[in-house]
């Protein structure tokens, strides 16, 4: 392992739990509400793609806002939709586990995943800056 991805590691886990925890609060509320969880999915996706991009853009990659960047990243991201889908529908449907314990637990199925499309998204080429990188 790099010592690249070492040092991104913990920004890159803080706003993530930012992001997981408001995620998970758009789900459940909405749950709660008596909507459906695809409506939680797609308001989440709707609303943590640009503040998840500008977070860990500026503050895990220390790159440049851009619009190809956030494409990249949205098309990236978008992929998380139907992969929350599956997840919940394998553990509130068909788990029959509540959506308190189900949100949770499918965002911490596709975390990693998040990661990798999230690197690919934002340093897709080589940084001007040393490894591309906050100190």
């Amino acid at each position: 392992m790099n010592s690249a991805f070492l040092r991104r590691g913990p920004r890159y886990i803080i706003i993530s739990l930012f992001c997981m925890a408001l995620s998970n609060l758009i789900l459940i509320g909405i749950d709660r509400a008596g909507l459906s969880y695809t409506i939680g999915v797609l308001s989440s996706a709707a609303i943590l793609i640009p503040v998840g991009f500008l977070l860990q853009a500026r503050l895990t990659f220390a790159t440049s806002w851009s619009w190809d960047a956030f494409c990249r990243y949205a098309f990236a991201l978008l992929l998380n939709i139907p992969l929350s889908w599956i997840a919940l529908f394998l553990i509130h449907d068909l788990g029959r586990i509540d959506m308190l314990w189900a949100a949770p637990a499918a965002t911490i199925l596709l975390f990693f995943w998040t990661y990798l499309v999230s690197h690919w998204a934002l340093i897709a080429r080589p940084s001007t800056s040393p490894e591309g990188i906050l100190p």
